[in-house]
């Protein structure tokens, strides 16, 4: 027999027993605690919705990744059978490649030491 404190629903009694005090524990370690049942209520809000753009911006970064792989398979094999490739737009093509780097650090990482070295070039020519 169920307690009556206790959500019948086992996601429910997981959310209430287990992710929101762990919620609520790792705020009040960054100093954030609510005042009011509002307060909280609202911290709960503002956790789900960063949460949502998060996982929104991961399928995101999956599915151009994905797209990526499979353009990059279809033009390989309509370069090895000869057959003309599809025209791909200059600003599509960018967008897909700028989506996969941005996650990459290496790449990003890269990106960094070029700048640094771009920059150090005019100041290293003036001391000449």
């Amino acid at each position: 027999m169920p307690n009556e404190n206790q959500p019948q629903d086992p996601q429910q009694h997981l959310a209430v027993s287990v992710a929101q005090p762990a919620f609520f524990h790792k705020l009040a370690s960054h100093g954030f605690t609510p005042s009011t049942n509002e307060e909280a209520q609202a911290m709960l809000e503002i956790g789900v919705t960063l949460l949502n753009q998060h996982s929104q911006n991961q399928a995101k970064v999956a599915q151009a990744k994905s797209s990526m792989v499979l353009r990059a398979h279809q033009g390989l094999q309509e370069h090895l059978s000869g057959a003309p490739a599809k025209d791909v737009s200059d600003a599509e093509a960018v967008k897909l490649a700028s989506m996969f780097m941005q996650h990459d650090a290496t790449i990003i990482n890269s990106a960094l030491a070029t700048q640094r070295a771009l920059i150090a070039q005019p100041a290293a020519a003036g001391q000449a």
